[in-house]
């Protein structure tokens, strides 16, 4: 009964904080607790940006830092990042846009193969978390929930999203052709797409 008071109150709190209706509710027996949610919303069509319209010579911007989500247990506290889609998509109308669940790599690449293009990274642009076991953790492990998305080349990007001081970074640019390059001290090399695959 104490677990089921403590859940209940999480998702009143969650439910309250963010304006949502809870509706619904399947209960069945089971020899163990799970939980399945879904959550639907809307969008006004002005504000609806996709995962398939990047264009060459876009910049390739994220929120906070990437990595460490899973070993500092972010992933089970995090505060989602709503205000700063919703400022990031009134003022700088951005051509794409995800959240790095997956791993920046996989999310970056579900951005290219629908809006056909490439993208290179800039290694030393990525804002690496100090709780990242390696940089290579730190773009493949996903449950991030940061923001990943595209902008025109000649957008001016803030160092942090106002009011609620979320740090922006420019970490790459959107290219012509297929997959994902990272550039570093001079050098570029293809990466192989890894990151977190729900059927593996």
């Amino acid at each position: 009964k104490k677990l089921i008071s403590r859940l209940f109150n999480g998702i009143h709190y969650s439910a309250e904080k963010y304006n949502l209706k809870i509706v619904g509710g399947d209960t069945v027996r089971s020899g163990r607790l799970f939980l399945a949610v879904s959550m639907i919303g809307t969008v006004k069509k002005k504000y609806l940006i996709r995962r398939s319209d990047a264009k060459e010579g876009d910049i390739v911007c994220v929120t906070g830092n990437i990595g460490g989500s899973v070993l500092s247990g972010k992933h089970l506290n995090f505060t989602p990042r709503l205000k700063e889609s919703q400022w990031i998509v009134k003022n700088l109308k951005p051509t794409s846009m995800i959240d790095v669940s997956d791993g920046l790599l996989m999310d970056l690449n579900r951005i290219c193969s629908l809006s056909k293009k490439g993208a290179v990274l800039f290694k030393e642009n990525i804002p690496v978390s100090s709780k990242a076991a390696d940089f290579n953790s730190a773009i493949q492990d996903g449950e991030d929930f940061e923001l990943l998305f595209t902008l025109k080349n000649d957008t001016k990007l803030p160092k942090k999203v106002p009011h609620t001081n979320t740090k922006v970074s420019t970490i790459g640019r959107i290219i012509s052709g297929e997959g994902i390059y990272l550039e570093g001290k001079g050098r570029i090399k293809k990466l192989k797409i890894k990151g977190y695959d729900h059927f593996k």
